[in-house]
């Protein structure tokens, strides 16, 4: 019995031996250093950190990046993005107005004018804040040769041929419109300026409407300037039609129709004529040209 109990004993201390070799420690302050209790055995912490997970960096968004390539004006601008240089041909179609004088007496002559197809050229330059206003300044010049003067009292016709009539304008211009698609801008343009007239005539000469001369006198071939100047407003329907780049500049042409209209010009009083005249006319234009800008 004795020696079964000392078997017994025996295989008890065989079997905790390998568990009291193998707890070290218990917890870390039992072990030496900076070496920390692990399953029961004292390890350097180097060996013991379980290696860290990647740190994963958020991915920012891809931005669609756009290369704008201009081929045409954009679908929500003007046709011009800053601004642009119109130069246009202005054909007068011919022109219906009264030169009255006014004498120092008191006594009024009144004369009916009528001219013939009157050519001329348009200058302009815009500036474009958006696709429905452009605001620019304008320069227009136009001659004809050849009145027809009338009457206005006893009805009595002539015309003379040696009359050159010059026209100059220069003001303000706006466009206000609208944009439809890439190519095409309708609106209207509307002038308005300063403007001053010369009639350069032979004095002595007249011709009545068969071109039969009328009037002449010993002083014939001598030349008068009648110099008007006032105000000028000219209402035109038109339409920009762009066509094509030129390098960075896109380039359009311009059509339009209205009128010119002259409400008001005036000859002061000449020392030696001893009246004062006054003159208005209306004449419908159509413009032609040419634009370029950015």
């Amino acid at each position: 019995m004795k020696r079964l109990g000392m078997v017994l004993f025996s295989v008890l201390v065989l079997a905790l031996l390998p568990a009291a070799i193998r707890a070290q420690c218990a917890k870390d302050t039992e072990c030496k250093g900076d070496r920390i209790c692990q399953q029961g055995i004292c390890a350097d912490p180097s060996h013991t950190n379980a290696p860290q997970p990647p740190i994963l960096q958020p991915v920012p968004a891809q931005q669609e990046v756009i290369i704008e390539t201009r081929t045409g004006p954009n679908a929500t601008s003007a046709v011009y993005d800053v601004g642009y240089l119109s130069t246009a041909f202005v054909m007068g179609m011919g022109s219906w107005g009264k030169l009255t004088k006014k004498y120092d007496d008191g006594e009024d002559f009144a004369e009916v004018l009528q001219e013939g197809g009157t050519p001329g050229i348009r200058l302009a330059g815009y500036y474009v804040p958006d696709a429905a206003s452009h605001l620019g300044l304008y320069f227009r010049a136009a001659r004809s040769t050849g009145v027809t003067f009338t009457d206005d009292e006893d009805k009595l016709t002539y015309y003379d041929n040696n009359v050159k009539v010059s026209h100059f304008g220069v003001g303000l211009s706006l466009k206000l419109g609208t944009q439809k698609g890439k190519r095409l801008w309708l609106g209207l343009t509307l002038d308005l300026g300063y403007a001053v007239e010369k009639f350069k005539r032979d004095i002595d000469t007249h011709f009545d409407e068969d071109d039969n001369e009328i009037e002449s006198g010993s002083e014939n071939g001598s030349k008068r300037i009648d110099k008007f100047s006032g105000v000028e407003l000219s209402p035109n329907l038109g339409m920009d039609i762009f066509l094509f780049n030129l390098g960075n500049f896109p380039v359009s042409i311009s059509l339009s129709m209205g009128a010119l209209v002259i409400p008001f010009l005036e000859r002061q009083r000449g020392e030696k004529t001893g009246y004062q005249q006054r003159h208005w006319f209306v004449s419908p234009v159509i413009n032609a040209g040419i634009s370029v800008g950015g």
